[in-house]
């Protein structure tokens, strides 16, 4: 994978806020790549290294397989402001992510997506995994479900509920969307490689 670097954009960012952005340009282009992308309605958020109130998210219309490590607005996470960069800033982004971000400080990354056999699993009437497999043992312990969808998420309600479920696992699903993942870093891998998720909405990782 190539990354075409300006010398303005790296005289821009510290060390580390030009490293979170390599990291994660890499997530979204690697998301696409292994089909955990929908359209241009997914996101993968960070916190800015030491700017605790934004985050990371690439302006409105952007393709995972377009992002670039410059492309990223900052986006402050109590007002939805851009506070750096250029574009739009896409309301269900903001909704669901800048509240887990506020209520879970340890996770800096805040990964939504819908891969398909998770996305798949959300339709389901009971979209719970069944103990019936080493594998689904091992995760059993460690995911929550969130039964509740509202639709598109136009209010940070949404987040917050979201952030409430997650503390106590590490994925959480909840019903008829997606896959959301936390992660202490960009480019730290899950800790099992299957995903969860519930009736139509989301699943969270949590990495400390």
């Amino acid at each position: 994978m190539q990354f075409r670097v300006s010398p303005t954009s790296l005289s821009e960012y510290s060390a580390e806020e030009w490293q979170t952005r390599i990291d994660l340009a890499a997530a979204h282009r690697l998301a696409f790549i292994q089909g955990f992308s929908e359209g241009i309605f997914n996101h993968l958020t960070f916190v800015v290294p030491g700017k605790s109130d934004r985050y990371y998210q690439i302006p409105f219309g952007t393709h995972w397989s377009e992002v670039t490590a410059s492309c990223f607005m900052e986006v402050g996470i109590d007002d939805g402001e851009v506070k750096a960069g250029e574009g739009e800033v896409e309301r269900s982004c903001y909704c669901i992510h800048a509240p887990i971000h506020k209520a879970l400080p340890k996770a800096k990354a805040v990964f939504h997506t819908h891969m398909p056999h998770a996305s798949a699993l959300t339709r389901l009437e009971d979209p719970r995994i069944k103990e019936i497999g080493q594998t689904e043992v091992g995760l059993s312990g460690a995911i929550a479900y969130d039964d509740l969808y509202t639709g598109p998420a136009l209010d940070p309600a949404e987040g917050g509920r979201l952030a409430n479920t997650t503390p106590a696992a590490d994925p959480v699903g909840s019903r008829h969307a997606a896959s959301v993942s936390l992660r202490a870093s960009s480019a730290d891998p899950p800790r099992n490689r299957p995903s969860a998720t519930s009736g139509h909405s989301a699943v969270s990782t949590v990495r400390r």
